[in-house]
């Protein structure tokens, strides 16, 4: 669109979303509650090809994708994810569902994900 119609473009004041994925990873980066430079941050999703994933495909290398609940696993008020080489801490939890199935009652009506993690 932008490059079919610039004038139009530029007059809705419609904003780039190049920048998205970047900012997002730096909202999470700061939200850390431990205020470590390197923060594990992880991505849960309820399918493998949620939206989520272009999201954060351009940071990819500083996401761990947990993919799904049975992954995680909470211990001493922490949450850790299961790994083959034992069980890895958490910093901050993204949790990215799509938005029909966010609220069973208004939108899908077989959705469970709003209900459980």
């Amino acid at each position: 669109m932008t490059r079919l119609m610039p004038d139009l473009m530029r007059s809705c004041r419609v904003r780039s979303v190049e920048r998205y994925p970047a900012d997002l990873l730096q909202s999470l980066l700061e939200l850390s509650p431990t205020g470590d430079s390197n923060p594990t941050i992880a991505l849960l999703n309820a399918r493998p090809y949620n939206s989520a994933s272009s999201s954060t495909s351009s940071s990819r290398s500083r996401w761990h994708r947990t993919g799904r609940g049975p992954g995680l696993v909470c211990v001493d008020h922490k949450l850790y994810m299961k790994t083959v080489h034992g069980l890895q801490q958490i910093d901050v939890l993204y949790r990215r569902i799509d938005d029909d199935f966010v609220d069973p009652l208004f939108f899908r009506s077989d959705s469970m994900l709003a209900l459980r993690v």
